[in-house]
């Protein structure tokens, strides 16, 4: 398990003229964090700032965990924090129909062509020879509620672990 943090821009009146940022990257990549006038540096795998782009995420994440699913090892990309963090632009990107959709495309678009592309360069290689199936889902878990992204839009599960793979700690979907 890797762990990134990537700071997002501040938004219109979060800073106040002349004081710090409350979140900022050092250059030795720690995280610090001002909370009541203290200072906290965080270390983390791989930490990314406010300049950082969706193609500076995908490559330093996206890619090497597309890599490792295509050589059959089940991958799992897990954005975890609190509402308006971005981790819906950094999962997602804007509306498709926006002008800058294809450059600020999220880690799930981006690892969804890398992917694709690789299994047809792949089967083109083996002439046929080789043939790659690839699973995919995309859940958000809200308020304790569990939505497939990539399914109808009411569709609520639940999560629920199958009695005969409790001991490989798998966790089966359930409608």
């Amino acid at each position: 398990m890797k762990v990134m943090v990537r700071v997002r821009p501040a938004q219109p009146g979060e800073v106040k003229e002349g004081q710090p940022r409350p979140v900022s990257v050092t250059s030795s990549g720690c995280v610090n964090v001002l909370s009541e006038g203290k200072r906290m540096e965080f270390k983390y795998d791989h930490a990314l700032d406010e300049t950082s782009s969706q193609a500076d995420v995908f490559n330093l994440i996206g890619k090497p965990i597309c890599d490792q699913a295509l050589l059959g090892f089940n991958c799992t990309i897990f954005a975890y924090g609190q509402t308006g963090a971005g981790k819906t632009f950094t999962m997602q990107g804007p509306d498709m129909a926006s002008s800058s959709y294809r450059e600020q495309c999220g880690l799930v678009p981006r690892s969804m062509d890398y992917i694709f592309q690789r299994i047809q360069q792949l089967e083109e290689e083996s002439c046929g020879a080789k043939k790659i199936t690839a699973r995919c889902s995309f859940l958000e878990i809200y308020m304790e509620n569990v939505s497939d992204l990539l399914g109808k839009q009411d569709s609520q599960l639940c999560i629920r672990e199958d009695a005969k793979k409790v001991c490989q700690h798998m966790l089966m979907m359930c409608c």
